[in-house]
């Protein structure tokens, strides 16, 4: 009988296939588990409980679903736009953004309807974000301030055009400026010879006489004559053959998808012509007049041996297209050389397909969709290969995206994660590093009964240190279905307090907190009537019962805590010692604070008829009911994080730590020791076997008992329950309101031969 002490150093390959566990040869098994649920993996190589998601406000419409989308005008002055049924709502700094009296949200009117909302493509140049769907003439929001934005269509000027006519169909303008009429001689050569139709409105229609000239269709009256407005001059207005019409139209369809590149606009795709790639001139992103001017406009369509639809396009060093059939690069065909009407050179570079969501740059790869919706592919250029490659991220964790991806974004801060949307409304996310070799999936549940979350977003927060992750989430509260609009909570760091961790989902807190801008010093650091004094006159003086002024409210200095029991004068109280402080004082401001206890928390009405997990003080408090938007807490707090409970865990693959003879694989084994390195932990359940898991005490006998155990850092010994079994996993789970982070895993194990 062999024993064994196996190391699991760190979970940088993430959750495995079980397709992988029989490959105990493949360098990364020993890096990898078989589940990690609501935890991330860090670059580091730990794997940490992620942070709860933050209640921000109700969804447009609780019967359909939103969508999240950023606007950045810069990292400090950035926007989450949720785009809902024929309508769009903004939101900054946590909060959704209102403005009149009385205050209600700050919403605009769109043409998408909640049918359409995930097809739209945008791209953004300053205060300026363009918005596209192949159903719909694109849109320009502006912004002018948090509370001004405007939404308009964009009237394009002179082109993009279809080729030249080349029937003999006639068109004759009855004017030569304001308002004409256009007359046709037949409708061949019309769309497709049905002549003018009535969802040619708006569309363009040019005439060369010399020179070009052209106009926007304003009415219908018949398949041969429309009437039009004259935009670009027209030197003549006699019956002419040589005209063309207008690329985009509800006729031919709108461009797909939008991008801007080497200062152009560049729109592609669309129902009608999928193929097509268009760019506006130089520095006039919505001026599309033809040319052989190096800045004039210019249009390319792909040669493939089949319908190749383009379904996105983004911009680095060269412009990357993806198509149905394969993926592409659009560059001058000069090195370093701008594109230019006559030097457009497009090569296809692998053949996988892609689906239409828009990519993610990291870098100097491209993370797509691929077509089917279930692999996301690395797009980078390789110098063996002389081209780009596509690798499979998916390809160890294929399991994850059974059902498809539907959404997704890139968190640049604080680790690098993409986070995707499953088809379920699970939340998929991969910690990618590929300078360390790090590429982890990790699956999340969202709290709450049939949770689903519908999009995600990121959007950067300097003033957090990180990335903000917003999802809108739907989900049944008592009995009946609601959306809402999420932020996730920064992640949990060195510096955050016990108190601060925030782990629930859906959640508000209360923060009963102050820091008075006075000095304080205790007469003593022990006793239950000490005299505590400051330097100026910040405390309330007691009233009577229902204005008890700071009687019973907490004052927290030097690591101790003490309440308040008597109020003498603005400046001077009586208090009785909880926990010593370190020293007497005194504490300079921000070296203090003043605590004023609650024992409720209001403004839950969204979780109304919800039972919640509650961290009071940094302690877990029995979980409470909402009634009438409000929890009660069963003794007064300073700090509440007040939530729907989520649950993570990881469970390891089948050990291999070898044997008397060769590999421990289809032996039986034992593992009776856990060593488990922590760090800031609390709260945990351990086992080898899923439902037979052990509590892991985590207070110990020199806790106070009226404080909460503090956070644990270090090696904690576990002895695991349960004896032989022929697969040898640990499985770790966390139901509590507390932060969880492991660094390594230890198992003492013996394995019986045979």
């Amino acid at each position: 009988m062999a024993r064994v002490n196996h190391i699991q150093t760190n979970f940088t390959a993430g959750e495995l296939s079980p397709r992988l566990e029989g490959r105990v040869d493949f360098a990364k098994y020993f890096n990898g588990v078989a589940r990690l649920k609501n935890m991330t993996v860090m670059p580091h190589g730990g794997a940490a409980k992620r942070t709860g998601f933050r209640y921000v406000a109700d969804a447009v419409a609780a019967d359909k679903a939103s969508r999240l989308i950023p606007f950045e005008f810069s990292v400090i002055q950035a926007y989450v736009i949720e785009l809902g049924h024929l309508t769009m709502r903004f939101f900054k700094d946590g909060g959704i953004i209102v403005d009149g009296d009385p205050a209600l949200p700050v919403t605009l009117a769109t043409p998408y309807t909640s049918d359409e909302i995930f097809a739209v493509q945008l791209a953004q140049t300053a205060d300026v974000l363009y918005l596209v769907h192949p159903n719909h003439a694109p849109r320009k929001l502006s912004r002018t301030s948090h509370v001004d934005w405007t939404l308009e269509e964009v009237e394009f000027t002179d082109g993009p055009y279809l080729d030249t006519n080349v029937t003999a169909t006639t068109l004759d303008p009855s004017g030569t400026g304001g308002t004409v009429t256009i007359t046709a001689s037949a409708t061949e050569g019309i769309n497709g010879g049905q002549g003018f139709l009535a969802s040619d409105v708006g569309r363009l229609v040019a005439f060369k006489y010399g020179n070009w000239g052209w106009t926007r269709i304003t009415g219908f009256t018949s398949s041969t004559e429309v009437t039009a407005e004259i935009e670009g001059a027209l030197s003549d207005h006699a019956a002419t053959a040589e005209w063309c019409l207008g690329l985009w139209s509800d006729t031919t369809g709108w461009p797909a998808t939008v991008t801007f590149y080497e200062q152009r606009l560049i729109f592609a795709g669309g129902r009608d012509y999928p193929q097509r790639i268009d760019g506006s001139a130089i520095g006039d992103f919505e001026v599309f007049t033809p040319g052989t001017e190096d800045d004039d406009a210019f249009a390319f369509t792909l040669a493939a041996d089949q319908v190749n639809a383009i379904a996105w396009i983004n911009a680095g060093q060269s412009l990357l297209i993806g198509t149905v059939g394969g993926e592409w690069q659009m560059r001058s065909s000069s090195s370093d050389a701008p594109i230019t009407p006559g030097n457009v050179q497009v090569k296809r570079q692998t053949t996988y397909g892609s689906a239409a969501i828009a990519p993610q740059r990291v870098g100097n790869a491209v993370l797509f969709l691929q077509r089917a919706g279930r692999k996301i592919r690395e797009l980078t250029f390789s110098f063996e290969a002389d081209g780009f490659v596509a690798p499979d991220l998916t390809l160890l964790a294929e399991h994850l995206t059974a059902g498809g991806i539907t959404d997704m974004t890139w968190q640049q801060e604080p680790d690098g994660v993409l986070w995707c949307v499953r088809a379920d409304g699970v939340l998929l996310a991969m910690t990618y590093d590929r300078a360390q070799d790090v590429v982890a999936w990790h699956q999340h549940v969202v709290g709450g009964v049939d949770a689903a979350v519908e999009s995600v977003t990121a959007i950067p927060c300097p003033a957090e240190g990180e990335d903000q992750l917003w999802i809108a989430v739907r989900r049944r509260v008592n009995g009946t279905v609601r959306r809402s609009v999420e932020v996730k909570e920064r992640a949990f760091g060195q510096a955050t307090a016990q108190e601060d961790a925030f782990f629930v989902d859906s959640g508000l807190t209360y923060d009963g907190r102050s820091w008075p801008d006075a000095t304080l010093t205790f007469a003593a650091i022990t006793g239950d009537a000490v005299a505590v004094s400051a330097d100026a006159g910040v405390f309330a003086l007691y009233v009577d019962a229902d204005d008890p002024g700071d009687v019973g409210n907490m004052i927290r200095a030097g690591g101790g805590l003490a309440r308040i029991t008597a109020v003498a004068a603005s400046d001077q109280v009586t208090v009785e010692i909880v926990t010593s402080p370190a020293s007497a004082g005194p504490f300079v401001n921000g070296a203090w604070s003043l605590e004023n206890l609650t024992d409720e928390l209001g403004g839950l009405t969204h979780l109304e008829g919800e039972t919640l997990a509650i961290l009071a003080d940094g302690a877990v408090v029995t979980p409470s009911l909402v009634t009438g938007g409000t929890v009660s807490l069963a003794a007064p707090a300073a700090r509440v994080q007040a939530g729907l409970a989520y649950d993570a865990g990881i469970t390891t693959l089948p050990v291999e730590a070898g044997a008397d003879q060769g590999s421990a694989q289809g032996r039986r084994k034992r593992i009776h020791r856990l060593v488990l390195r922590l760090w800031r932990s609390q709260g945990l359940k351990a086992g080898t076997r899923e439902g037979r898991l052990d509590t892991i005490p985590f207070r110990s006998s020199a806790d106070a008992m009226d404080t909460p155990p503090p956070l644990y850092t270090g090696d904690m010994r576990i002895a695991l329950p349960g004896g032989w079994n022929r697969e040898g996993r640990v499985v770790l789970e966390h139901d509590t309101p507390l932060p969880l982070t492991v660094l390594a895993a230890m198992a003492q194990l013996a394995t019986h031969e045979p």
